[in-house]
């Protein structure tokens, strides 16, 4: 293997010197902080992004993945996309002590790659807890989003999205 240690690994998964092909070897390493590393690298391929966007969300590992991924300056609509259909699947029973779901949801809404459908599913009390909603409404002031919310089922995230419209 190209690079020895663990903390070579990971200044190389980091690194935007390393080659796509470099990166897509190292998306597959057995270390939970290289492939975090590699998602959110910038210059990571596609199709990795891709595959870690598409994985079931089981582990703290596989959030803490996520939140990098989610936080990829480079992350495209489509992925972006993906990883939150992901996300939805287990979004429900986040708590605010769980660190890593909350940051893969608070930078999905603070990604440039967040349209109206990926803005439609944060906004969703079915699947985002009320705790997030509001906090996200907090961070994120786009109209499009503030204007979801509006709707919402719980009247203290209704007062706060008609504050921040004012």
């Amino acid at each position: 293997m190209k690079y020895i240690g663990p903390k070579e690994r990971v200044d190389a998964a980091r690194s935007l010197e390393t080659s796509t092909e470099d990166l897509a070897m190292l998306s597959t390493s057995d270390d939970i902080f290289v492939r975090a590393a590699v998602a959110q690298n910038p210059r990571a391929p596609i199709q990795v992004l891709n595959s870690f966007a598409e994985r079931l969300l089981e582990t703290e590992k596989d959030w803490e993945i996520a939140a990098n991924l989610a936080e990829n300056p480079k992350l495209q609509t489509e992925t972006l996309l993906k990883l939150m259909k992901s996300v939805l699947k287990c979004s429900i029973n986040i708590s605010p002590r769980d660190y890593y779901s909350n940051r893969t949801i608070i930078a999905a809404s603070r990604s440039d790659a967040a349209n109206y459908e990926i803005m439609s599913m944060l906004s969703n009390p079915k699947y985002i807890p009320n705790f997030l909603r509001y906090k996200l409404l907090q961070i994120d002031s786009r109209q499009e989003f503030v204007k979801l919310l509006l709707k919402d089922p719980s009247e203290k995230i209704r007062k706060r999205a008609s504050h921040v419209l004012k």
